[in-house]
């Protein structure tokens, strides 16, 4: 099978990239031929496809008029479309398979998929189809009131970035996609979680065409477990963004009543800089280590007692909870949104609700104290991530989503184990 595979970023990095690789690494194992789309960039891996890649957009850096312009191409980019439309021509794909085409790319290549009468499939990565601002989040807590209302309410809350300017586009985009109907011009979406189907349920995308697919993860048939015994690490690894909970992390390290317990995060992000300075005001024992390779992780998560995921939004389907379990580490993360589907209270970790930093504390001197309690509750963790997210399983289930959404199957092997070490 030919896959056009299309995501705005042709390089490594966050949850969906990941996601992104990993599926175009299953499918051409297998014996299947990927067609990358993205946004041209420097930074990009190499692909000889290329050539074919929609222009470079920046929303920060720039001139006044460049930025305005491309503003106004992250609602709808007929350059976009243009170029999706020479590499469909040049590839011939069978299906193609969207991950994160916002802003960069946008919904607009969808209308020449469809014109070109190639079967489209969306892996939903946030609640962008229904939530202007991705995360069902406000300024003043959890929100649904885009999903089954009006975008006015982003502008009226302000919910990107705290600006009535950008809430203001981000709700006209919004709009304008559910005036054009371009979720409609989708077959099929991939939802990596129960929950964020229900989401896209609530505001309007029929069940009937969702199918719920867990991310995938390469498991290593043993994974290092080096000085974990004694450890009292525990690791976080992601964005550093308020609506990750780090600052009730924070504070649950001034209610952690055992001595020694050290927090170590990997990331970077738009709070930074606030906890380095607080990390320093408050002498908390917390190292950040910033943005790290993938086996530096792996290193990272080889000596950790647990991660610790304190989201205060509802999660999709973290990828570094799936990491860690494939690793053999327990979790300890808030109980909200998908979260729950990955982590089983008690068996392959424990969960916390948001905000509360006396529960975060509690957890963690649990697991820091308790070798057996951690050992089996990570045991548990590699099991259920094996059983759920074996890269296996993903491909399979992933060809039935394509041949759901009207892709022909030419005869291609449909088993992969490129991502088991």
């Amino acid at each position: 099978m030919r896959v056009l595979l299309a995501n705005k970023f042709f390089r490594r990095g966050a949850g969906a990239e990941t996601v992104f690789f990993d599926t175009l690494d299953v499918l051409e194992s297998a014996g299947h031929t990927v067609i990358p789309f993205a946004m041209a960039d420097e930074a990009n891996e190499p692909s000889e496809w290329s050539p074919y890649f929609a222009r470079r957009r920046d929303y920060v850096g720039g001139s006044a008029i460049s930025r305005a312009r491309d503003g106004m191409s992250s609602i709808y980019s007929p350059g976009a479309r243009r170029k999706i439309g020479e590499l469909i021509r040049a590839g011939h794909p069978d299906v193609a398979h969207l991950h994160n085409v916002y802003h960069q790319l946008t919904l607009s290549i969808v209308d020449e998929l469809r014109a070109a009468g190639v079967p489209t499939v969306m892996t939903v990565h946030d609640y962008k189809p229904v939530c202007p601002n991705y995360q069902l989040l406000t300024h003043d807590g959890a929100c649904t009131r885009c999903v089954t209302g009006s975008y006015v309410n982003a502008v009226v809350h302000r919910c990107v970035k705290g600006s009535r300017a950008a809430s203001s586009i981000a709700a006209l985009e919004a709009s304008l996609n559910r005036l054009r109907r371009q979720y409609d011009k989708i077959d099929r979406f991939i939802a990596p979680s129960a929950f964020l189907r229900d989401v896209l349920v609530d505001g309007g995308i029929p069940a009937s065409r969702i199918n719920v697919l867990p991310n995938p993860v390469a498991v290593t048939a043993d994974p290092p477990r080096r000085e974990r015994e004694t450890s009292r690490r525990f690791v976080y690894i992601g964005r550093l963004a308020p609506e990750k909970g780090l600052l009730t992390l924070f504070d649950a390290l001034g209610c952690t009543r055992e001595p020694g317990i050290t927090v170590h995060l990997y990331g970077a992000g738009p709070i930074e800089a606030e906890l380095r300075e607080r990390a320093a005001r408050e002498e908390l024992p917390v190292e950040l280590h910033g943005l790290r390779t993938k086996a530096e992780l792996a290193a990272a998560l080889a000596d950790a007692r647990a991660l610790v995921l304190p989201s205060i939004v509802p999660e999709n389907c973290p990828m570094s909870l799936i990491e860690a379990g494939a690793a053999g580490v327990p979790a300890i993360a808030s109980s909200v949104g998908g979260i729950p589907e990955l982590v089983a209270h008690a068996e392959t970790g424990l969960l916390v609700p948001p905000h509360d930093a006396d529960a975060l504390a509690h957890a963690m001197d649990a697991l820091a104290t308790d070798v057996a309690l951690s050992e089996r509750l990570g045991n548990g963790a590699r099991s259920r991530v094996i059983a759920r997210h074996h890269p296996d399983g993903y491909l399979d289930a992933l060809l039935d989503a394509y041949r759901q959404a009207g892709a022909v199957d030419r005869g291609c092997a449909t088993s992969n184990s490129a991502l088991v070490a």
